[in-house]
């Protein structure tokens, strides 16, 4: 989905990494207007989300933020890798509903999860959740 959204934007990504974002977790809990739940990070002390930071130019996020990620907001915060860490931009929402997701929604993040080769067990313990369907 990644390259496809970055093609549609003219651009490409030069690197991804996976990595891990400490003291935050995902949860399925971004307002949607079609009533479901999106993906979402929110902080709790403790917890990992895993991920891609996607390198990508800084026009490029701005217009991709725009085009893609409507109802959440620009946050920086430290990834880490193995014993590196860096600074990413990710997506936030302050837009919150205790809705479920959708099926074919959580379905393709946890496809991409596994595409990526993020660990099983972390997928099925932070990514998997009920759906509306």
């Amino acid at each position: 989905q990644m390259n496809e959204r970055l093609n549609a934007l003219g651009d490409f990504y030069l690197h991804k990494q996976l990595c891990r974002i400490e003291g935050y977790r995902f949860i399925y809990n971004k307002k949607s207007k079609d009533g479901s739940s999106k993906g979402n990070i929110e902080k709790q002390n403790g917890k990992i989300v895993y991920g891609i930071a996607y390198l990508i130019k800084k026009d490029t996020f701005s217009k991709f933020m725009e085009k893609y990620e409507k109802g959440y907001e620009e946050f920086e915060l430290l990834a880490h890798f193995n014993d590196k860490c860096f600074h990413v931009k990710t997506a936030i929402s302050n837009k919150i509903t205790n809705k479920l997701p959708f099926k074919s929604y959580r379905d393709k993040i946890l496809n991409g999860a596994k595409h990526q080769n993020i660990d099983p067990v972390y997928i099925e313990v932070n990514l998997m959740s009920k759906t509306l369907d």
